[in-house]
């Protein structure tokens, strides 16, 4: 797995969460955000996948037709901390919604 595929893996629960909420803004993850961001800050995997473990469960595969599923990056992370590291700020990032450049019809 690599930071791209985890940051798209954030953004797809980002998609789930919004539409589970009805919500058009992402001002509604800000608190979601600022608990992953202070886990990864502190370097406290079991607080960072508490999260995670709870959002999947309340908007992944159960609960829509995209059948988001944990990610295996999420594994990997558990006893590497660089790629704790590396995988967890991915993914945030495609939580909060970063920006990515529209690609170019030929």
């Amino acid at each position: 797995m690599s930071c791209g595929a985890m940051k798209k893996s954030g953004a797809d629960l980002r998609k789930a969460i919004m539409v589970a909420k009805g919500m058009t803004s992402s001002e509604g993850l800000r608190g979601i955000e600022y608990q992953l961001l202070n886990a990864l800050a502190v370097r406290n995997v079991n607080k960072f996948m508490d999260v995670v473990m709870r959002l999947y469960s309340a908007y992944g595969s159960k609960r829509n037709e995209d059948g988001l599923l944990i990610p295996t990056g999420f594994v990997q992370m558990l006893n590497d901390k660089q790629k704790f590291t590396e995988y967890g700020y991915a993914f945030v990032m495609g939580l909060v919604g970063s920006y990515e450049p529209k690609k170019e019809e030929a």
